[in-house]
């Protein structure tokens, strides 16, 4: 890996030994990569573990990975869900699925789209389940709803809903802004909601990302994909300037890769 490293494997010793007692934990693992845990289940979304693609280099000149790998996938060894909101590279990759099949016993949740990439590079179809809008999963203690997604470059994409311990977790894929989120918002008690900032060419601004969240009104917005891509990283000092000057009534954090949240229903972010 040319352009990027991994972290040390402490790292993920630490994150599969810290399963939370009450609420759930949530781990930034770098742009669209999270780790959702409950009391009883572990849930990876969209996991990208590897360097630039070698299509970016024709496709995006200019464009590449910017930041470090935390997690070298073939060392992962706890896992019950995978979710892939669609099928591009950084939201649904080869090599980290390949590694989820061989090292855990996971079932892979996602779109048809997501689905044939997946079985393309190896993965057995009887470890996919294919999912669509308005499906519902209860694996553990999590219950797993499919949403719309509002993504012009990704047809078929699906956002999810994450239900644990009262509390509620919006995973939006590129969603980007529209009247699906406030159906979403108005139907859903949301607590914290993932959605996508950055670069004007796949994400939203932090104009577009403020108004998709009072669209949701979660009690928690969590930015991402800000930080990954070299040419098409977001503003983060812009969306202070914003948050001072038309502050939202929900809480708003920026995790860096490696960060974390503990949040439990009524108590919101245990710090």
């Amino acid at each position: 890996m040319r352009d990027t490293s991994f972290w040390p494997k402490d790292f993920l010793a630490e994150i599969e030994a810290a399963k939370p007692v009450k609420g759930i934990s949530l781990w930034s693992l770098g742009s669209p990569s999270f780790l959702f845990r409950s009391p009883e289940c572990t849930i990876y979304i969209d996991p990208y573990f590897g360097p630039t693609p070698p299509e970016a280099a024709t496709l995006y000149p200019g464009v590449y990975r910017s930041t470090a790998v935390p997690i070298y996938p073939p060392e992962i060894t706890v896992a019950d869900v995978l979710i892939s909101t669609h099928d591009h590279t950084d939201h649904c990759y080869e090599p980290t699925l390949q590694a989820f099949q061989t090292h855990t016993d996971v079932k892979f949740l996602a779109p048809d789209s997501s689905a044939q990439r997946m079985e393309k590079c190896g993965v057995q179809s009887g470890r996919i389940v294919r999912v669509s809008p308005g499906d519902k999963f209860d694996i553990k203690d999590v219950k797993i709803q499919v949403l719309e997604s509002n993504d012009p470059d990704a047809p078929g994409a699906v956002t999810f809903i994450l239900s644990a311990e009262g509390v509620n977790l919006f995973v939006s894929g590129d969603t980007r802004d529209g009247k699906i989120l406030s159906k979403i918002g108005r139907e859903h008690n949301i607590d914290v909601a993932l959605l996508a900032f950055g670069g004007t060419r796949w994400y939203m601004t932090h104009e577009q990302l403020l108004a998709a969240a009072r669209r949701l009104n979660p009690k928690l917005l969590l930015p991402f994909h800000w930080e990954v891509w070299r040419g098409q990283t977001g503003n983060p000092l812009a969306l202070g300037k914003l948050l001072v000057m038309d502050p939202p009534e929900f809480d708003v954090r920026l995790l860096q890769i490696g960060d974390s949240i503990n949040y439990e229903a009524k108590i919101g972010i245990r710090e």
